[in-house]
């Protein structure tokens, strides 16, 4: 039974050390509809002519790469071999730390400042017709926190300061 017991322990240990010198393989992360990859996997597909891969975003990233597998290079046009390899980059991009151990983190951040000036009084006469209101102001920073902890798990909490 010990015997049994430390061999499972070595083979799950090994299994581990594997798993997490690929953790960078990840391929959960979530891509919104907006995203860069989906619209050129969508002009690629159009110029292959394909029917239109699903448009029921968000995706990750592995389900782009799948969408993307559907496309032959080879046939085509210099622009759209460009296209097909920036979709690549996107999509196979590493997290810009990774450890030893398996877990890769990345963080960044957007700062929206803003202020108001202008020199035209008799077509902006009061305050309202040039400030922007609430709702229609940027937040003033966002950020995001990513981690990769293994090949299935992708957690991601988005940062937020109005």
């Amino acid at each position: 039974m010990k015997k049994t017991l430390i061999l499972l322990v070595v083979v799950l240990a090994f299994c581990g050390s594997v798993a997490a010198d690929e953790a960078y393989a990840n391929r959960q992360k979530i891509h919104p509809v907006g995203s860069e990859a989906y619209g050129i996997i969508v002009s690629l597909f159009i110029a292959q002519g394909h029917a239109l891969p699903s448009s029921s975003g968000p995706w990750s990233a592995d389900e782009l790469i799948l969408m993307l597998g559907k496309i032959d290079r080879a046939r085509l046009a210099p622009g759209g071999k460009d296209a097909f390899d920036r979709a690549t980059e996107l999509l196979m991009a590493q997290p810009r730390t990774l450890f030893a151990d398996g877990l890769a983190m990345q963080f960044g951040m957007k700062a929206a400042l803003e202020g108001y000036f202008h020199t035209n009084a008799a077509d902006f006469a009061g305050e309202s017709d040039w400030v922007k209101g609430f709702g229609e102001r940027s937040g003033l920073w966002k950020g995001s926190f990513e981690t990769w902890a293994t090949d299935s798990f992708y957690p991601a909490f988005p940062l937020v300061y109005s």
